[in-house]
């Protein structure tokens, strides 16, 4: 009997401890949620555009395929405080075949002091271009201007 008894003893004890497991032996089954990264906000309402400091040109020297340029000159745009950055992208396609239509982003920083600043805005360069751009339109916010494509032969 003493040694049924330690059987089953030993038979609880080894249930027991099969039930007992440490977290790196286990498998999570749940779903991991990872929130998706936010596109950044654009502050261009903020900022002040100068549409007469942008530039466009075509290049079409011989020996390479036609690039667009546009750039803006500082002080294009003029930000209420220190920090802020500027930038052209890409925008949907204008309904006409020879018109650019790009969209100016703005990036408020973090902190900063309440000083009127202008600001650089890096060029756009679209290489090679396709298409014999006459047109650039640019948006900011719920504006934009169209400037006139240069040819640079």
């Amino acid at each position: 009997m003493a040694k049924y008894n330690s059987v089953l003893l030993a038979g609880f004890f080894i249930t027991a401890l099969a039930g007992c497991s440490s977290p790196q032996a286990t498998t999570n089954t749940t779903p991991q949620v990872t929130e998706a990264a936010t596109p950044a906000k654009n502050d261009v309402d903020q900022v002040k555009v100068n549409p007469k400091d942008f530039t466009a040109w075509l290049n079409v020297m011989p020996g390479s395929p036609p690039s667009l340029h546009v750039e803006g000159t500082t002080g294009a745009v003029v930000a209420p405080s220190a920090g802020w950055t500027a930038e052209l992208v890409d925008g949907p396609p204008g309904k006409a075949a020879r018109t650019k239509v790009l969209e100016l982003h703005a990036t408020a920083p973090q902190a900063g002091a309440s000083v009127v600043t202008p600001i650089d805005v890096p060029p756009y360069v679209e290489d090679p271009a396709p298409a014999n751009y006459s047109r650039v339109t640019i948006w900011h916010g719920k504006e934009h201007f169209t400037i006139r494509v240069n040819r640079a032969q």
